[in-house]
């Protein structure tokens, strides 16, 4: 903001996509092994309310921006695709479109953490000690997010694109949809 220069600045909520593997996991073990009940440990309380972006809306907004340019200098967009909702909403909407239960557990942070770092940066290497600022980051955030989540509004992204934004309904639809296609069932 101090350089002189021409900028906007995007700053999207927590993304959907960041469950997508998570959700084909649980589509795959529903299809291929036809279990009624299936298990889901999530990062933090699912109860949490969250407001969420889909990385569609985002890529849409962000190509937009771009291209308007100087309509959208030296502005600032809170960007969600959801009002604030339980975490857990897109798990509850993929159990009842895969006809079968999902139990959620909230999971440890010691066992969480982990899993978020080697997403973060890459490799299999089992070291903490090589990535400890890393570690402290997604501590903290997953402390903030299993007692604040994070909230927003769609109004804004709505506003900017001007179009309704992608529903929790919606993006579970598509990534079952497009888990399905991958896994040899529909082309």
């Amino acid at each position: 903001m101090e350089s002189g220069l021409n900028y906007t600045i995007l700053k999207p909520t927590a993304f959907f996509d960041n469950f997508t593997p998570a959700l084909q996991n649980l589509v795959k073990q529903a299809d291929t092994e036809k279990k009624q009940q299936l298990e889901f440990t999530a990062p933090w309380n699912p109860n949490t309310l969250f407001s969420e972006i889909a990385l569609d809306d985002l890529g849409s907004v962000s190509l937009k921006i771009i291209f308007e340019g100087s309509k959208h200098y030296f502005a600032s967009y809170d960007l969600t695709s959801t009002l604030p909702q339980p975490w857990r909403t897109k798990i509850d909407i993929l159990a009842q479109k895969l006809g079968c239960e999902i139990v959620i557990k909230a999971g440890r942070i010691q066992d969480v953490v982990p899993g978020f770092v080697k997403g973060l940066v890459g490799g299999d290497d089992e070291d903490e000690d090589g990535h400890k600022g890393t570690t402290d980051g997604v501590e903290r955030m997953i402390l903030y997010y299993n007692r604040r989540g994070i909230v927003g509004n769609p109004g804004v992204l709505e506003m900017v694109l001007g179009r309704k934004v992608m529903t929790t309904e919606e993006w579970v639809e598509r990534r079952v949809e497009e888990a399905r296609g991958r896994d040899g069932g529909e082309t």
